[in-house]
């Protein structure tokens, strides 16, 4: 009984961090996303300046991991810089956000609110079933929504709520991977969580790197139409 009631308490402290922490960040994110150019470019090179920094903390300097982690990390952050500078720029990267801060999110509330089922227990023994389904039904929505509100909602920009919610999870279950594969519990070093809430820019980041990779592909396959 103990243990629940501190378990509910550290949760629920968790999320008070997690809520301050997007009220803060998010106006100032938004803001330089929706301006786009030089401002947006600085706003991911950090992003991605400070994720390769934990990457470093977390593969203990092991240069071969760490060179795979700058294309782990570089490469999508490219792929995002490349469609943001496309005619249908803010659209793509409303897409990209939506589907990764959604699908996180309310996947992060619903496992504390009614996840029962391990995901993937050897990954990550946190991460419920209950609660992926709550975050990809949600990421759908998200998707779904902003394609109607840009108008872009067609039969084949359905795939983009049908999979992108995927790649969301399956790019937060990989970056649990490494982290446990390494043995760290935070992606960030002692001292360095500028985010409080998360374990550190990485798990703000992780789905965004396949969702924003899987979009890529996607617009260059295929395209809004």
């Amino acid at each position: 009984m103990a243990e629940a009631t501190t378990r509910k308490t550290s949760t629920t402290a968790n999320l008070i961090q997690r809520i301050i922490t997007a009220v803060i960040a998010i106006p100032p994110v938004v803001g330089l996303i929706v301006v786009g150019g030089v401002p947006f470019i600085i706003l991911v090179t950090v992003f991605a300046a400070l994720a390769v920094i934990e990457m470093v903390f977390i593969l203990r300097h092991r240069v071969f991991f760490f060179v795979l982690s700058l294309f782990y990390i570089g490469v999508p952050m490219t792929m995002l810089l490349i469609l943001r500078e496309s005619p249908l720029g803010l659209i793509w990267v409303a897409l990209i956000v939506a589907v990764t801060w959604v699908t996180d999110t309310m996947a992060f509330i619903g496992g504390r609110l009614f996840g029962k089922t391990p995901l993937s227990p050897t990954i990550s023994p946190n991460k419920t079933r209950e609660g992926a389904v709550i975050g990809y039904v949600s990421g759908c929505v998200a998707a779904l929504l902003t394609l109607a509100a840009t108008g872009y909602l067609s039969a084949s920009a359905l795939l983009i709520p049908i999979l992108g919610p995927i790649a969301a999870i399956l790019g937060d279950l990989f970056e649990s991977y490494i982290k446990r594969r390494f043995h760290t519990k935070d992606s960030h070093p002692p001292g360095f969580n500028i985010l409080p809430g998360h374990g550190g820019v990485m798990d703000r980041i992780d789905g965004l790197l396949f969702v924003s990779v899987f979009c890529f592909l996607f617009a260059v396959l295929i395209g809004l139409h």
